[in-house]
C-alpha cells in the first residue's frame, strides 16, 4: 500500500481501513495504483455514486456475501486513503453460500473520484469503453472493443482476476 500499512478500526458500525499517513482525506489525489485498482473493480462488481443530489463528489461502493470477507477486505485495505469503510448486515441469504451476511464496502465522496465517474458513467450509466480499459494500465484485462461490440449489438463475457501479494487469488466477472 502507498504511504504505509493499513490499519484496521471499529468505525460506528463499521469497519475502517485507515492509512496513517494520510492527514487530510478530501486533498487526497489517486495514486497510480489505485486509480487502477478503482477502475478494474468499477468493471465487476462496484459502482460509483453519488449518494444524494446535494453530493458534490461521488464514492465507490460494492456489496458481497460473507464467503466473500477476504476480497472485501482486501479492496478496504488497497483503499484506505480513501476512507473505504466495510459494514456488515444480515442477510436474506439468497444462495447456500451467502452466510447469510451482506458486506459492503463504501469509500468517502472524494473529489479525486469525480474524473473516474465521468470516465466510466455515459449519460449516468456505468458503460464499459475503449477509453476506461486502457486507464486501467498494467492490470488491464484481456482487450476488448466494447465500443464496437455495442455499436454491433453483441454481448460480451469479461472476466478479471487478481492475485493479491499474499497470494489469495479473486475473480470477478460481467
Amino acid at each position: 500500500l502507498m504511504g504505509g500499512a493499513a490499519t484496521m478500526a471499529v468505525v460506528g458500525d463499521g469497519i475502517s481501513w485507515k492509512d496513517g499517513a494520510q492527514a487530510d482525506i478530501k486533498n487526497v489525489s489517486l495514486t497510480d495504483d489505485e486509480r487502477q485498482a478503482v477502475l478494474g473493480t468499477l468493471l465487476g462488481d462496484s459502482s460509483i455514486m453519488y449518494p444524494h443530489a446535494d453530493s458534490n463528489h461521488p464514492r465507490v461502493c460494492c456489496n458481497h456475501g460473507g464467503p466473500q470477507r477476504a476480497w472485501i477486505e482486501h479492496k478496504a485495505a488497497h483503499l484506505c486513503r480513501l476512507g473505504a469503510t466495510v459494514r456488515e448486515a444480515p442477510s436474506k441469504g439468497y444462495g447456500r453460500e451467502s452466510g447469510k451476511v451482506t458486506l459492503s464496502l463504501s469509500t468517502s465522496c472524494l473529489p479525486c473520484l469525480s474524473p473516474v465517474a465521468a470516465l466510466v458513467k455515459r449519460d449516468g450509466v456505468k458503460r464499459i469503453t475503449r477509453e476506461w480499459l486502457d486507464a486501467i494500465g498494467d492490470t488491464n484485462p484481456i482487450y476488448l472493443d466494447a465500443d464496437a461490440a455495442r455499436a454491433a449489438g453483441v454481448g460480451f463475457y469479461l472476466g478479471y482476476a487478481e492475485l493479491t501479494p499474499e497470494g489469495q487469488r479473486f475473480n470477478t466477472a460481467v
